[in-house]
């Protein structure tokens, strides 16, 4: 299939096991941007799916992010691999995502 056929859903919620889910979008296409509140610190958790021709595939693994008072807004696309603040690439293996961290 084609990229032109292929979506993405994320997911954030407020802890692991995504039972509050906070965020949930499903038509997330490379150019989109997800904007997230940094008014309060908050431990988040994140997963993605790709969803081709209607179908979506397994979720990744969640990985946990933190939001700092005063930090620039989050922006997360789907890209290659994974950065937290660390600058170390994680890959999720299931439409991967670029968090980007203040520096």
């Amino acid at each position: 299939s084609s990229a032109a056929d292929r979506t993405y859903r994320i997911q954030v919620a407020g802890d692991a096991d995504f039972a509050q889910v906070l965020h949930d979008e499903v038509a997330i296409h490379p150019e989109d941007l997800i904007r997230l509140d940094t008014r309060k610190p908050l431990e988040r958790w994140w997963r993605v799916a790709c969803v081709e021709k209607g179908r979506q595939g397994p979720w990744s693994e969640p990985q946990k992010f933190r939001l700092r008072v005063g930090a620039p807004i989050i922006e997360a696309r789907p890209l290659p691999a994974v950065r937290t603040g660390s600058d170390e690439p994680v890959r999720t293996g299931h439409g991967d995502f670029l968090l980007l961290s203040p520096r």
